[in-house]
């Protein structure tokens, strides 16, 4: 058996290089095969014992390789959201910089900022929960968080 993927809509195992799901018919994006065992969702928490800056990014690139090597469809990077007078404001602008840079170079293939996460009044957000399920659980504690980011890979 050749290399295998799993559909990101159906859950079945497809050849890696499907472009289209044979049992689904959805389109499947190019991307790194995702292991069976690979969670729906992990939660990459960057700012977990108040880390610098560079810390905080460099946890951000460790955890995200390790997720994208499993296969992980979608990351909940949490990064806090700060206040004004400081907290963790440089670590989430830096990330949301440094993913925003994932995504037009396509190393993703999405990106949500929490405070944009509504599935209840955006189109955008109910596509991603379609997407991807796992979410529901989650909505109310998601749902309008500015400390968090949701990533597509």
């Amino acid at each position: 058996m050749g290399s295998m993927k799993v559909c990101e809509t159906c859950g079945e195992p497809i050849a890696a290089a499907a472009r289209t799901c044979p049992y689904c018919g959805t389109a499947q994006a190019a991307g790194p095969a995702r292991r069976r065992d690979a969670p729906d969702i992990e939660s990459l928490d960057i700012e977990r014992g108040l880390p610098t800056v560079d810390e905080a990014l460099a946890r951000l690139d460790r955890l995200f390789a390790a997720a994208l090597a499993r296969g992980t469809p979608l990351l909940r990077v949490v990064h806090g959201y700060g206040s004004k007078t400081g907290g963790n404001a440089p670590i989430r602008h830096a990330a949301r910089a440094r993913m925003g840079r994932w995504l037009a170079e396509g190393r993703i293939k999405g990106m949500t900022r929490g405070e944009e996460y509504n599935p209840a009044v955006s189109r955008a957000s109910r596509e991603l929960q379609r997407r991807h399920p796992v979410l529901t659980a989650s909505e109310a504690a998601d749902r309008r968080n500015p400390g968090i980011t949701f990533l597509e890979t």
